[in-house]
């Protein structure tokens, strides 16, 4: 049966797996996801690629040994069929980071109000592009997010998340303690 069903796309299927291997060829979400909880990650992170058009939200599945992320593909323009994921490397990043933090933050995330878990998500989106990618591409994800969500505090909250990782003193809940 899979094979009178998937042997028509089994090359889309492998070209996104090959993507998505090359663009996470690194641990790096994973630590970064442990330095804002303060420890480790104790599950391993598993990435799928979700090819259906037109999914456009990204899931998380969850067993006691791994997270599951079924990653949708990066929108394109308009109308257009999506990208591959090697041609949207940022927004594939940048929704990797986002989507698992709902899930591994979900504990923090119950105490903010809506805003303030857009801005926690988004941060922590932020510096992972910047560890990930560089300050130009953090930045331009910063700057479209504020104005895209309507977000102006995102800058400040970027910077004090970014402090709090220098030195080793996460504490989520306390971005949000002079608003």
């Amino acid at each position: 049966i899979a094979a009178f069903f998937w042997a028509d796309h089994a090359a889309a299927w492998q070209e996104a797996e090959r993507d998505l291997q090359t663009i996470f060829r690194t641990n790096l979400l994973a630590t970064f996801l442990g330095q804002l909880l303060g420890h480790p990650l104790e599950q391993d992170i598993v990435i799928v690629p979700n090819l259906l058009y037109p999914g456009r939200r990204s899931l998380v599945a969850t067993t006691s040994k791994t997270y599951y992320l079924i990653l949708c593909l990066p929108p394109a323009w308009g109308e257009s069929s999506p990208w591959p994921f090697r041609d949207g490397v940022d927004w594939t990043l940048s929704e990797a980071c986002r989507t698992l933090s709902e899930v591994i933050l979900a504990d923090t995330l119950a105490h903010l109000d809506e805003n303030q878990r857009l801005l926690l998500l988004h941060a922590a989106a932020t510096l992972f592009l910047e560890q990930a990618i560089g300050e130009p591409a953090a930045l331009a994800y910063l700057v479209q997010t504020k104005k895209a969500q309507k977000l102006p505090q995102l800058p400040q909250v970027v910077d004090t998340l970014r402090e709090q990782l220098r030195l080793k003193r996460v504490d989520l809940l306390g971005l949000f303690a002079t608003e």
